[in-house]
This record gives C-alpha cells, sequence and structure tokens, in this order.
C-alpha cells in the first residue's frame, strides 16, 4: 500500500519549481537540491515502527499554493480536500503529511496567529492525533514538558532563534581549543609540504647537467617560485 508521502512525491518533487527554474537552481546551488520527499522521508523511515512525539513551529497556514489565488486566505472555499495539487507543498505541508504518516503518533503544532491554526485545524479535520496551540514558540517550548523526537521549524520566532543562536556559540566556544589544534596541525602539515615541494624542485633543478639547467628555468623564476613559498610560510605565521 502506498502511504501518503509516496502518493504526492511528485507535488513535492515540482513544488520548488514553478516559482524557480531548474537552471536557476542548479545556477545557485550546481546541482538542482532535492526536494522536502527525501527529508520527510529520512525522517519516516528513521521513527518508522515507533510513536515520536513530533512538535512543528509554525503550522500548515494556507490552503492553497502561493502560485493559486487565495493563499494564506482565510476563506475556507479556496480549500478543496479533492484537489491537492492545489495545496501548498512548496511550503511543505508538513503537518497534512506527517499526520497521515504517523496516525497514531502526537503531533503538536504551534503558531502565534490564531487564524493560522484555524486554517490548519480545516486543512486537517480527519486526524484526531494533532493538538493545536496558539502561542510563541518559546512559551510553548518553555511550559512543554515532554520528551521531544522530532522538532520542525516551519518559522521561529526571534527569540526562539536568539536561544538557538546561543546554543550554537555555546557548542563553538567549547570546541575552540580542538579547532585550534587541528587548524595548527594542519598548518604544520602544510608548511612541510611546501618545504618538501620547494627542496623536490630545486633538486629536480641540480640534477640535471649544467648546460640543461638554463633551459629548464632561469635564476629568476627559481626566485619568484622561492618567494612565494616564502610569503606563503610567512602567511602561515601570521595567522
Amino acid at each position: 500500500m502506498t502511504n501518503f508521502l509516496e502518493k504526492n512525491k511528485d507535488y513535492l518533487d515540482k513544488a520548488v519549481d514553478y516559482f524557480h527554474s531548474i537552471e536557476e537552481q542548479e545556477k545557485w546551488f550546481n546541482v538542482k537540491p532535492k526536494s522536502r520527499y527525501y527529508s520527510f522521508k529520512y525522517c519516516f523511515q528513521y521513527f518508522n515502527k515507533k510513536n515520536p512525539v513530533i512538535v512543528e513551529l509554525g503550522t500548515s497556514r494556507s490552503f492553497v499554493d502561493g502560485r493559486f489565488e487565495g493563499c494564506n486566505s482565510d476563506d475556507v472555499k479556496y480549500w478543496d480536500k479533492n484537489d491537492p495539487e492545489k495545496w501548498d507543498w512548496s511550503a511543505g505541508f508538513f503537518t497534512k503529511v506527517f499526520s497521515n504518516l504517523f496516525p497514531n503518533t502526537e503531533i503538536h503544532t504551534v503558531d502565534l496567529m490564531k487564524n493560522h491554526i484555524d486554517r490548519c485545524k480545516i486543512m486537517t479535520n480527519d486526524k484526531k492525533n494533532i493538538i493545536y496551540h496558539v502561542a510563541s514558540s518559546e512559551d510553548f517550548l518553555n511550559t512543554f514538558d515532554k520528551k521531544i523526537d522530532q522538532r520542525v521549524n516551519e518559522k521561529t520566532d526571534e527569540s526562539v532563534k536568539e536561544k538557538e543562536d546561543e546554543s550554537v556559540k555555546e557548542k563553538a566556544d567549547e570546541n575552540i581549543q580542538e579547532k585550534t589544534n587541528v587548524n595548527a596541525n594542519n598548518k604544520k602539515y602544510i608548511k612541510n609540504q611546501l618545504f618538501e615541494i620547494m627542496k623536490k624542485f630545486i633538486d629536480d633543478i641540480d640534477s640535471l647537467p649544467i648546460h640543461a639547467r638554463h633551459q629548464a628555468v632561469t635564476h629568476s623564476d627559481l626566485s619568484a617560485f622561492a618567494n612565494v613559498v616564502y610569503s606563503i610560510l610567512q602567511a602561515f605565521d601570521d595567522t
């Protein structure tokens, strides 16, 4: 039996292409980025046969995708449960997807805007495993007392972003000495390699017959090469 994600794979795969051409995406990223389908599938496979507690910060809030009339409107006339092509796939439609993939698990969807939550309730009214919260992400996370197995940030409050930035900075500070040691070792290795290259270059020239040396390299060439290597080594010493 095909699950909800596989059934709608094509919509997810093409969602961004309506707004940005494949050529544009390849120009920006060198390759066409994979769609949300793949990250959704990874999460599904990871938590499959389990009942994870899922928290979504920023709910599914549009009845239709951005390319259709009625995007982000409160008017329920724009919601058609029987026309998935118009659903808001470019935003991922996480609430709809995962409430279908995990019908027996606990999904908390959080949003500051009550009208966003009201829209989500309409689009997912066939599911009984979703708990809706009108709250800031920070307030919700500060009061939520269960272990979160999967957290999804559809949009993040600035206060939460600041806390996450602080957490990242703390982790960076904890690892700074280790990174410094790694960088020092890398510099030492590169310096040694440069010395070896320069030595081999000079040895190769010296091994040539005297009459052939000037044909292979001039004195100015050798000086220029030595100056480049010396400059690189000096730059390493200054960092």
